[in-house]
């Protein structure tokens, strides 16, 4: 019944899609966040482990003959109520060109780092903002703080208690090399966030520097805001958003020739079925290449 008020409900809010149905893929992505939101309430202990079974096929656990199987928790196999894909639908990209637009547009050197890790290093938002300075090693041998990863790198961590909330949705450290714009930038903004006693003493890469409680943790409104403002100032004609940057490095790394084992560990995705969707061809280079095909010389009589 949610599925069926979902495609036949048109969309009221203002912008992209008023007054029309959502897609199958639209209805797809919103099935895919509330099963996600009851996974993590199972596994949080706030609802019943039976909760999965009203949008999973569930596989219980075989015991007998082994009895500690017994104490597995119900595997989950597949979702139900799923519908079919058009197949046709791209993830909203921020491109290199809009980046470097950005950066050229009023900001703070802090918002500046802040898209340069989504652009560049591909961050989700939540994993960006929870980003402490020990996570940064920009040096080429980091042996010196106990870390073996040769040339600059970042670390992303997993942790619950960042008074900020962030999050990273992966839960396995993830290490991601540094790219030199991160290294010049984040240079820079060092130098500045130094000048301010509070901002210095804390650890978060991201902090409040000009507004707000000096030194506190940047929160996820307030970097979604900076973001969208950076590209307003650059006369992007869309609202810009923080994952956009993270789909648009995963284009660019599939066009430039890198390999899905390459993006998929860059991106830190858990399975290459995610990482393929960036395979994706645009009519604009389909239609490059027909016309690529190259012909003798066409005869007119051959075409009379």
């Amino acid at each position: 019944m949610f599925q069926l008020h979902l495609r036949t409900t048109p969309i009221t809010r203002p912008g992209r899609g008023c007054g029309a149905a959502r897609s199958n893929d639209r209805v797809a992505d919103v099935m895919s966040c509330v099963r996600s939101f009851y996974r993590f309430q199972v596994r949080d202990g706030s609802v019943p482990g039976s909760v999965n079974e009203l949008f999973y096929d569930v596989v219980e656990p075989v015991g007998g003959s082994m009895p500690w199987l017994e104490q597995l928790p119900a595997i989950v196999a597949r979702p139900l109520h799923t519908l079919p894909r058009s197949g046709e639908s791209e993830p909203r990209t921020a491109s290199l060109e809009e980046y470097v637009a950005m950066m050229a547009a009023p900001g703070s050197l802090r918002d500046k780092l802040l898209i340069s890790l989504l652009a560049l290093a591909g961050l989700r938002i939540g994993q960006a903002l929870g980003l402490r300075r020990s996570d940064l090693h920009l040096m080429e041998n980091s042996r010196a703080v106990g870390c073996e990863v040769r040339g600059p790198h970042l670390h992303v961590v997993r942790r619950e208690d960042n008074e900020n909330r962030a999050l990273s949705k992966r839960r396995r450290e993830l290490v991601v090399p540094a790219h030199p714009a991160v290294i010049g930038v984040y240079a820079a903004y060092c130098d500045q966030r130094d000048r301010i006693p509070a901002a210095a003493r804390s650890d978060f890469v991201f902090v409040n520097i000009a507004g707000g409680e000096l030194g506190r943790a940047m929160t996820d409104g307030r970097a979604r805001e900076v973001v969208a403002a950076l590209g307003r100032r650059a006369g992007i004609d869309r609202v810009v958003t923080p994952h956009q940057f993270r789909h648009g490095l995963g284009t660019e790394l599939i066009e430039s020739g890198r390999t899905l084992d390459e993006v998929q560990m860059i991106l830190g995705h858990a399975r290459v079925e995610t990482t393929r969707r960036y395979v994706r061809t645009s009519r604009e280079r389909l239609r490059a290449a027909v016309e690529s095909v190259a012909l003798p010389d066409v005869s007119p009589e051959m075409v009379r």
